[in-house]
């Protein structure tokens, strides 16, 4: 009978024992899996709050660019004003960008592929087209970077050198359109007698591709 009794008490021990042993691992990985699902909404907030940072440091270049009118090349002084302030905010945006997690790679270096294709104005491009080149550029980081914070999909891949060019290409186009049509103007009035002039207008024709410039209107 004690015999019966002591291997009973032993199972009951066993089986206690290893339902502690059972309930112990349970608890452990259980504070595992919450420690970890902590740990990842605890960098997803970060990376957020990261991209954020990066989003509205680039709304800064868009507001001082709207707020700044330059003839010709500026001042040197101005245009260092320009640079200086521009690439602070552009190193604080990249610097951010980089704290995105690696499954938003694509966003990440399509961002940073924006940015570092922002350069300084030398005065040398005309200050229209290196804001509306740079506003492009801002505009893509913002997008990639917006949409990650909202948790929306990723924007598509875009070449922004080859979309930058044609931006240029398309300013340059509309320039020369417009002082074609200057020249002609001139000419129906009082006629086009300066030899400058008429060289102008040949070249200008030459590069469109045109004998006038009512063969470029849409009608």
């Amino acid at each position: 009978m004690n015999d019966f009794l002591d291997k009973l008490w032993s199972m009951e021990f066993g089986a206690a024992l290893a339902g502690a042993f059972v309930g112990g691992i349970a608890s452990i990985a259980g504070a595992w899996m919450q420690s970890r699902f902590s740990n990842k909404a605890s960098r997803e907030t970060l990376a957020k709050a990261s991209a954020t940072t990066a989003y509205e440091a680039l709304g800064t270049i868009k507001e001082m660019m709207a707020g700044k009118s330059f003839q010709g090349a500026g001042t040197p002084e101005a245009r260092a004003e320009w640079n200086r302030e521009r690439s602070v905010l552009v190193i604080r945006a990249m610097g951010a960008a980089n704290l995105l997690p690696k499954s938003q790679e694509q966003r990440r270096t399509q961002a940073r592929k924006a940015m570092s294709l922002i350069k300084d104005w030398d005065g040398l491009m005309l200050w229209s087209d290196h804001a509306a080149v740079t506003h492009l550029l801002v505009s893509e980081a913002r997008k990639q970077l917006g949409t990650f914070v909202r948790d929306e999909k990723a924007p598509p891949v875009r070449n922004m050198e080859a979309v930058t060019q044609e931006e240029l290409k398309r300013l340059r186009r509309e320039r020369l359109i417009d002082r074609l049509k200057d020249l002609e103007r001139e000419g129906a009035e009082r006629g086009l007698d300066d030899p400058e002039d008429i060289e102008e207008a040949n070249q200008i024709k030459a590069e469109l591709g045109v004998q006038h410039s009512r063969e470029l209107d849409p009608s």
